[in-house]
């Protein structure tokens, strides 16, 4: 016959019990297949352009030390609008006499550092036009801003309303400076 068990011997088997139902929880728990994520409804790729992106390439400083440049498409402008007094004759040509021109545009930079811009240059066909430029002295990386182009400009005669905004630009980081414009893909 076997000796009654004492509160101390019920306690032991209570605690043995709970262990071994706690384990068996646990092992149960680890075993349970992870929920599936969640559908979202209309789901839809994003509208927002792609950042920059690539790896950056590595060139040599002047003091041997690596510097990563960055990488991405070369900083642009676009001209988004362009309104001329007079009207251009047949909506494309000068014919002689003053213009007033405004152009409204973007200063993109999709390269993955920031920019200085040093000089906007305005180009009527090949020759310079001193027009009043409003840019952007600097344009965080992946970023655009505006830029207003607005002056008179004096028509000798029939010629083709062929007006171009050109940019000089460097890095903003001085430690920059020897990538140039290593790395970055030119537009066509």
């Amino acid at each position: 016959m076997k000796p009654p068990l004492g509160a101390r011997g019920l306690l032991v088997a209570v605690a043995v019990v709970t262990v071994l139902t706690a384990a068996g929880v646990l092992v149960a728990e680890r075993l349970r297949p992870a929920p599936a994520p969640a559908v979202r409804a209309n789901a839809r790729p994003s509208a927002l352009p792609a950042g920059p992106g690539g790896a950056a390439e590595v060139v040599v400083g002047p003091d041997g030390a690596q510097i990563f440049c960055p990488s991405g498409a070369a900083p642009t402008i676009t001209v988004n609008d362009a309104a001329f007094e007079p009207a251009l004759s047949d909506g494309r040509s000068f014919t002689a006499g003053k213009y007033r021109i405004r152009l409204r545009g973007l200063v993109i930079n999709e390269t993955t550092a920031s920019i200085a811009v040093d000089t906007y240059v305005v180009r009527v066909g090949d020759t310079v036009w001193p027009a009043t430029v409003h840019g952007p002295a600097t344009v965080q990386a992946g970023g655009a801003d505006e830029l207003t182009v607005e002056a008179t400009y004096d028509s000798t005669g029939p010629t083709q309303a062929s007006v171009h905004v050109t940019m000089q630009w460097v890095w903003s980081a001085t430690a920059l400076r020897p990538c140039g414009k290593r790395g970055l893909v030119e537009d066509d």
